[in-house]
């Protein structure tokens, strides 16, 4: 068991720290150097983990969208309207973006990295953006006449 735990904190260690100099220098100047040495883990234990660079990133971005999905479905008081929970929710989520290096990185790592289908951080965000619009819109809280954009 404690090896176990020692792997899992390992493992989320260079998640954080890919994110850092992904972040920091982009994902095609980052190097696996830069970020075993971020984490203070051995070359070994990264490709323990993780085979490749690519595939280091790719964690990173489905972190970041495990930490989007959770704070677009946050549950809210009953009662509170669509646009209220727009508003609020876009303000977790700027806070979230201030503080999580993970979920900040995921959605820079969207342009520079191809994405299979289901992936992008902005896709899911713009759904659900528009999901909550449209609901808005049939619960009269939206300006009589007026219809969101299309992206």
């Amino acid at each position: 068991m404690v090896k176990q735990e020692r792997a899992a904190r390992t493992r989320e260690t260079l998640i954080r720290s890919a994110a850092e100099v992904f972040g920091r220098e982009g994902f095609s100047r980052a190097s696996l150097t830069a970020i075993c040495a971020r984490a203070g883990v051995s070359a070994g234990a990264l490709h323990f983990h993780f085979e490749s660079k690519a595939a280091l990133a790719d964690v990173v971005e489905a972190e970041a969208l495990s930490r989007l999905l959770a704070v677009i479905r946050t549950e809210f008081p009953a009662g509170v309207g669509h646009v209220q929970l727009l508003v609020d929710t876009t303000h977790r989520l700027a806070g979230a973006l201030c503080r999580d290096v993970v979920l900040r990185t995921g959605f820079s790592l969207e342009r520079e990295l191809p994405h299979p289908a289901g992936t992008d951080l902005r896709d899911h965000w713009r759904d659900w953006v528009e999901q909550e619009l449209v609901q808005a819109e049939a619960k009269g809280e939206l300006r009589p006449g007026w219809r969101p954009r299309t992206w």
